[in-house]
């Protein structure tokens, strides 16, 4: 039999160890992923800070919002849609 992590691992109950020994590690909050700052986000917040050191060869544009989407005509949505996922694919 080889030595693997899961033998040479023991469990020991919670009353086996010293409580001097105990560690807890501090929990970090976790935002749910609609509140997660995108990567265009953070490029257009490093753009308005230092606009001198952005790279000029680097162009960043968001996309529409669903406000703006619902003002567009039906039958051009879905050509606009296809030519916009078309831009930020590349």
């Amino acid at each position: 039999m080889r030595p693997t992590a899961s033998l040479l691992v023991r469990i020991l109950s919670k009353a086996r160890v010293p409580k001097a020994v105990r560690v807890n590690p501090a929990a970090q909050p976790v935002l749910p992923r609609s509140k997660q700052p995108t990567l265009i986000d953070e490029l257009l917040a490093r753009q308005k800070a230092s606009p001198d050191t952005f790279p000029p060869n680097l162009r960043v544009e968001q996309l529409p919002t669903k406000a703006q989407w619902d003002k567009v005509q039906g039958s051009i949505k879905k050509r606009l849609k296809h030519v916009l996922e078309e831009r930020t694919s590349r």
